[in-house]
This record gives structure tokens, sequence and C-alpha cells, in this order.
């Protein structure tokens, strides 16, 4: 992943793979690059759980989280919305990350 900026909108590759909303946390945290290398592979994993999602740009797929804490993903698309559920899961040290996805039909 590119070298973390001041302003990560201004990259291209952050601009292309992540929300406003997901930027805007990344700053907030202690190490925001490790944060958006395992949103990104939440996001990845999203993509691949179901192959109708593979054709989603990663800004249609925003990973925020609920009121506990705890990963959640919306897309972007309604129609895509009303028809899938997805459950992700986590992880990342300064070095790996990783990512997880179950998608169910509604």
């Amino acid at each position: 992943m590119p070298q973390w900026r001041q302003d990560p909108a201004a990259n291209a590759f952050y601009s292309s793979h992540f929300t406003p909303g997901e930027l805007k946390t990344a700053e907030a945290r202690p190490d925001p690059r490790a944060h958006l290398c395992g949103i990104w592979c939440a996001k990845e994993a999203v993509k691949k759980s179901d192959p109708a999602l593979l054709t989603l740009d990663f800004r249609d797929i925003q990973v925020t989280n609920d009121a506990a804490g705890r990963p959640c993903v919306r897309f972007e698309r309604q129609e895509v919305e009303a028809r899938f559920v997805t459950v992700v899961s986590i992880s990342h040290s300064r070095s790996f990350a990783v990512g997880s996805a179950i998608t169910l039909l509604r």
C-alpha cells in the first residue's frame, strides 16, 4: 500500500478504494495505514464471498463499525444492500492484515 499522507483523499489509490468515511475513520486510528489494510482485506473477502459481488467497485462496499465497535458492511448500491447480508472479521498488525467475509441472501 502506498505511504500514508496527511491528505489520503489526494492519493489516487486511497480515493479509488476507500470511501470518505473510511478514510476519516482511519485518520483517527493510531496506525491509519494498518487500519486501511484491514479494511481492504475485508472488502476483497466480501467481493469473493458471492459471485454476484465480484463486479462491485471497492467504493461500493463500505466497512464501518457497529455500536459495539465490531466491523460491519454496508453496500452503496441499494439493490445489493437489499439482496445480501454480509458479516466480516478483520485483524491486523503493523506487518499483516487479514479479512474474512460470509455473505447470505436476504
